[in-house]
């Protein structure tokens, strides 16, 4: 399929995702803020991520292009 790697990549941001939302829940018993400092981490991670692996695919197919040998 075409878009395969980059649902992989994404796959594993998701993954990444949880485990730092699990983390994000852990430290909230530590009090509200050290809780929402977490979760607002591990939005940016997980949103940084993500355009990470947009950005490296659509690099990909761009260098596939231009240098195909056709």
């Amino acid at each position: 399929m075409f878009f395969q790697p980059l649902i992989r990549i994404i796959n594993r941001c998701n993954g990444s995702s949880l485990r730092c939302s699990a983390a994000a829940i852990i430290s909230a018993s530590a009090g509200i803020w050290p809780g929402l400092i977490g979760a607002a981490f591990c939005m940016w991670e997980s949103h940084d991520c993500k355009i990470e692996a947009s950005e490296d695919y659509t690099a990909c197919l761009t260098e596939a292009i231009i240098f195909s040998p056709d």
